[in-house]
């Protein structure tokens, strides 16, 4: 009786073209990365070359230091999520409400990181 996301339904997510939030989280994961490395690389350069790099890649730098707070956020809904999942003292109408909030929150984040990694392109 309850609904079912059409990516979890094999085949119909091929179909229907439907993006999992893990596929999300990933790119978020994989897009993080990348810009950490201008983040080392930036820190690694001293002098006017070091100077030109930081200004040439300042977005690129800013958005790395958000993806870091997001993480941390990521890692904090996690957890919560977690709690609930374990709970004895919600019914399992309650935990799958909270849960989906919680999953919302961390969904609302990954997007918005994304979009504006793809501003920058």
């Amino acid at each position: 009786g309850q609904e079912v996301e059409n990516y979890r339904i094999p085949f119909v997510g091929k179909v229907l073209g439907t993006v999992t939030p893990y596929q999300d989280q990933s790119l978020f994961y994989q897009r993080r990365n990348e810009l950490g490395q201008v983040f080392k690389e930036a820190e690694s350069l001293e002098g006017r070359e070091g100077v030109d790099y930081r200004r040439d890649n300042r977005e690129r730098i800013r958005l790395y230091l958000d993806a870091v707070d997001i993480t941390s956020n990521l890692r904090d809904l996690r957890d919560e999520r977690d709690i609930i999942e374990v709970s004895n003292d919600l019914d399992d109408v309650t935990k799958r409400e909270r849960i989906e909030e919680v999953e919302e929150r961390m969904k609302f984040q990954v997007d918005r990181f994304n979009r504006q990694y793809n501003a920058l392109e």
